[in-house]
């Protein structure tokens, strides 16, 4: 779980989430915004929930056309439910408040999806959980609150997670799941009691 403030870039998220699974930064990543309208459906460009895409800059190999105009003469109401062509962003000017405060998503709520590496497709759901009361600011924590005190100078901060984080480039989550049974059958086999 992290602590996040809302004028970080996704750059800056993306370099956070690289940091908790202790990843080397080395792949393509992207973010997807979703209205919650849709959320549960995976991305698709006929999706009408899917309404923004941020990629880094050295990854901006954006399509263009992907979706074919309205015919002439459509009636306004017809147009309106064709799927549209997602807004492109890039990471590195685009802040959370950009997406989270944008009036239009707020009042729906909105899924930020990640996705590193498009080999092994690290798929990640995004959940925002609120907003922190001003007693978790960077400036610290005051002395009657309970809790981390989070030091002055740190915009970011990690309150926990669980696991151990996946190796990379191990094949996704495929991949690691086999690793993680191949090291159990070698602990099995090295294991001489009785309970194995």
């Amino acid at each position: 779980m992290l602590r996040v403030p809302m004028t970080t870039t996704f750059e800056k998220l993306h370099d956070a989430i690289q940091t908790a699974f202790d990843w080397n930064n080395a792949h393509a990543y992207e973010f997807d915004v979703h209205t919650v309208a849709n959320r549960l459906k995976r991305r698709t460009f006929l999706d009408p929930s899917y309404v923004m895409n941020l990629k880094n800059h050295q990854y901006q190999d954006y399509e263009t056309n992907m979706f074919p105009p309205a015919p002439p003469g459509m009636a306004e109401e017809e147009r309106a439910r064709m799927p549209r062509e997602p807004e492109k962003k890039a990471v590195e000017n685009t802040m959370l408040m950009d997406v989270l405060e944008r009036p239009e998503w707020k009042e729906l709520g909105v899924v930020i999806k990640y996705r590193y590496d498009f080999g092994d497709n690290w798929d990640h759901t995004i959940q925002v959980l609120g907003t922190a009361d001003g007693m978790l600011g960077a400036s610290g924590v005051a002395a009657e609150a309970t809790g981390p005190k989070i030091p002055d100078k740190q915009d970011i901060f990690c309150f926990g997670g669980e696991g151990h984080p996946c190796c990379e480039d191990c094949g996704g989550v495929f991949g690691w799941e086999e690793i993680k049974a191949s090291a159990i059958r070698v602990l099995m086999s090295m294991c001489d009691c009785s309970l194995c």
